[in-house]
């Protein structure tokens, strides 16, 4: 995280907190954040320098006026002027972790060899739930190289019940190395 992310992001949650609109906010900003990563051309259309400042930011003006709350258009306006519009995602990311701190929220991820169903989504967030007393926000990676079982970072920690790591300690056991 840069300390432009974390200084510019904290003061649009201060104020979204302020207004009791965070949870809209977050979401808001994900969701362009998305929408960045999906049309990169849109972000260097108002970073191009060629152009005037005040055409970019009526670009942005006429582009998301009626689409994001006018708090977060004038956010990225801020970002647009400072030639900052690269720091969004992570400013998107400083807001987001600010969110779950303060609604108890924890973020965890889930990466298995398959795609989970929704009711295994969500047997394990309500068992994590359980587990840790917080809410989850759970992401899920499918990563095709596991051979089976489940890889879960949680709070900083990890925990690897993967085939290829039971395998592993098996052979451990085996060779004496435990």
């Amino acid at each position: 995280m840069t300390d432009f992310a974390q200084e510019y992001a904290s003061g649009l949650y201060a104020l979204a907190k302020e207004e009791a609109i965070c949870g809209a906010m977050l979401s808001q900003m994900h969701t362009l954040v998305e929408c960045f990563s999906a049309e990169p051309k849109f972000l260097q259309l108002l970073s191009n320098m060629s152009l005037k400042q005040e055409e970019r930011l009526q670009i942005l003006d006429d582009t998301l006026r009626k689409q994001v709350h006018l708090y977060l258009l004038n956010f990225l306006k801020i970002l647009l002027k400072k030639n900052a519009l690269h720091e969004f995602a992570a400013c998107e990311e400083v807001f987001r972790d600010l969110y779950y701190k303060d609604f108890g929220i924890v973020d965890a991820c889930v990466t298995t060899s398959v795609t989970l169903s929704p009711s295994q989504v969500q047997r394990l967030t309500e068992k994590l739930e359980a587990m840790t007393g917080k809410r989850i926000a759970l992401t899920q990676k499918v990563d095709t190289s596991l051979l089976g079982g489940v890889l879960l970072e949680m709070d900083g920690k990890r925990y690897d019940n993967t085939l290829s790591q039971r395998l592993d300690s098996l052979r451990r056991v085996i060779a004496g190395e435990t």
